[in-house]
């Protein structure tokens, strides 16, 4: 498509973090020293008052994650708790939204000749964070006999990882046709697992396949492992 396209980057803004970080709360009886190590590191050190705290002073991470944190009071008696979690950079903290629209013509024989353009054409796309697991989305686009929706959300199953869900509908030269998509991703140390299902009939239409009279895609499968 050529034409305009706003849409929010934080990546301007590394000292902002968009997604959910764990939390670490407790209560301290008398002055005592806390210690939290992340994943085996040390990660940060406070000098407590009396009464209940929370520590949210937490470094970048992804995945699947051990925390343990030792208190020691002023005796020197040490409690040592472990606390498991898993951090999904793919989901929005709640209450920050994120989004992109665009708008302007077609691109036509891409990569076979310039300035072929088609009709005009606009998309967008907003995701909103609703709570520390669930992260909802939103998507639609328009053209010339095209008007398509859809929407989904990620959910953070505990600390067993994210699932990803969709629904996408089109309207396209009077045919009406539909998508799911869903996946499952988890993330740790030692390997990376991720799979992504996409099923569309064949009167599906979007911008992508606009210039088809015929949707020449049913179904994918992509699945990745590392370790």
């Amino acid at each position: 498509m050529g034409g305009l396209s706003l849409s929010r980057d934080f990546s301007i803004r590394p000292d902002i973090i968009t997604f959910p970080l764990p939390t670490f709360a407790g209560k301290a009886a008398v002055p005592t020293a806390v210690d939290l190590f992340i994943n085996g590191y040390r990660s940060s050190n406070y000098q407590l008052q009396p009464g209940p705290f929370t520590i949210t002073d937490i470094p970048y991470i992804n995945g699947s994650g051990e925390a343990v944190l030792v208190t020691t009071d002023a005796l020197g008696r040490q409690v040592s708790t472990t606390l498991p979690f898993y951090v999904a950079s793919s989901l929005l903290k709640p209450g920050l939204s994120d989004g992109a629209f665009s708008t302007g013509a077609l691109r036509r024989d891409y990569g076979i000749k310039n300035f072929s353009y088609g009709p005009l054409a606009a998309s967008g796309s907003y995701r909103y964070g609703a709570t520390d697991w669930l992260t909802l989305e939103s998507h639609a686009e328009a053209a010339s006999s095209l008007a398509l929706g859809g929407f989904g959300g990620l959910v953070k199953l505990g600390n067993f990882g994210v699932l990803n869900g969709a629904y996408t509908f089109s309207q396209m030269r009077g045919q009406r046709g539909d998508q799911i998509n869903w996946g499952y991703q988890y993330s740790q140390s030692r390997f990376n697992l991720a799979t992504q299902h996409t099923i569309r009939d064949r009167k599906f239409g979007n911008l992508a396949i606009w210039h088809f009279t015929i949707n020449p895609i049913i179904s994918t499968i992509t699945n990745r492992f590392s370790a």
